[in-house]
């Protein structure tokens, strides 16, 4: 499986340009039914826009790999995330109860392999035309 990194403008005024960053699966852009798509792409684009919040989350993985805490929290404006040694857990921050968004677990190596990928990609020209590809593996949280 492919996360797709890209840039699109969000304007609807064609002499506007207001670009921002979204990460989708490879095939499967416009499903956000799709769990890696509703959640792990949705935390990306919308909690961790910038190469800071990638880098601190990274570091706390770091912490969490080498034993030195039990776990970790990456969430933002939309999500509350919960990082475990093994896992990660995505929950929708809401005064409201979703039940269509209950939460969701991946694998930590996931979340890391997608941060590190976001963090280069976000260090690219913030341009239409700039896009990374990477390959992530789903397995079993």
């Amino acid at each position: 499986m492919k996360l797709i990194f890209t840039y699109k403008n969000v304007r609807a005024h064609v002499n506007e340009i207001d670009l921002r960053c979204f990460a989708s699966i490879e095939g499967c852009e416009s499903n956000w039914q799709l769990p890696y798509n509703k959640y792990l792409c949705s935390w990306l684009s919308c909690d961790v826009d910038t190469t800071q919040s990638c880098t601190s989350i990274l570091a706390q993985i770091e912490q969490l790999e080498r034993g030195e805490k039990e776990l970790a929290y990456g969430g933002g404006n939309a999500w509350f995330v919960t990082i475990y040694r093994d896992h990660v857990d995505f929950e929708l921050q809401s005064e409201n109860e979703h039940p269509d968004w209950p939460i969701w677990k991946c694998s930590l190596a996931e979340v890391k392999t997608a941060l590190i990928g976001w963090r280069k990609f976000l260090k690219m020209p913030k341009r239409l035309d700039s896009a990374m590809e990477i390959e992530l593996s789903p397995s079993p949280a």
